[in-house]
């Protein structure tokens, strides 16, 4: 017994379809079943833009990735949810596999607190490179240096470094050290 579905349906299956693609039997029923759930899942996904409800992530209608489009019932069904479109929203495969059975609520407030601590640490280790470039930029600005010929100054050297978005960052604490630009 094998079936294939779509990993998108836009329209309402019917149960003609698969009975005449299948023949009567589990097949047709279990095809049908499958399509109708893609569907659903196609349409709740839809209606949020293909944007997992909790982290905002952009999902995919693949299955087994960590971004893939689930469905997630707002009230879980082991307490009390309904299979219903009432109840439903969509989510990346990851959200509804952390979230297993918590109420959504709780879920959030743990997944904020999380991400404050991964903000944390990542500003902690911004601070850290910051630091390190700041001292690098104290001496090299000290030392009256010329790195080539195309680096000439010390504001040739700052345009040099692979800051990205840390450079206004790292400026302005240049700014506020005393150091002089050009």
């Amino acid at each position: 017994m094998k079936f294939t579905t779509p990993s998108i349906i836009t329209e309402m299956p019917t149960k003609q379809e698969y009975v005449e693609k299948y023949d009567k039997g589990l097949c047709a029923d279990l095809a049908f079943k499958q399509a109708k759930k893609v569907h659903i899942r196609t349409c709740l996904a839809e209606a949020q833009n293909w944007k997992c409800c909790f982290c905002g992530v952009e999902m995919v209608e693949y299955p087994n990735q960590s971004n893939s489009a689930t469905i997630e019932h707002v009230t879980p069904a082991s307490k009390g949810g309904e299979n219903s479109a009432d109840n439903y929203a969509i989510s990346c495969n990851r959200c509804n596999s952390n979230r297993g059975d918590l109420d959504w609520k709780i879920f959030m407030e743990r997944k904020h607190e999380v991400i404050q601590k991964e903000k944390s640490k990542r500003q902690r280790d911004m601070e850290k490179r910051l630091e390190k470039w700041l001292k690098k930029a104290h001496k090299h600005a000290s030392m009256n240096w010329q790195v080539n010929d195309i680096v000439q100054s010390f504001d040739d050297w700052i345009a040099t470094l692979k800051l990205g978005k840390y450079k206004d960052q790292f400026m302005q604490m240049l700014h506020e050290d005393g150091v002089k630009m050009s």
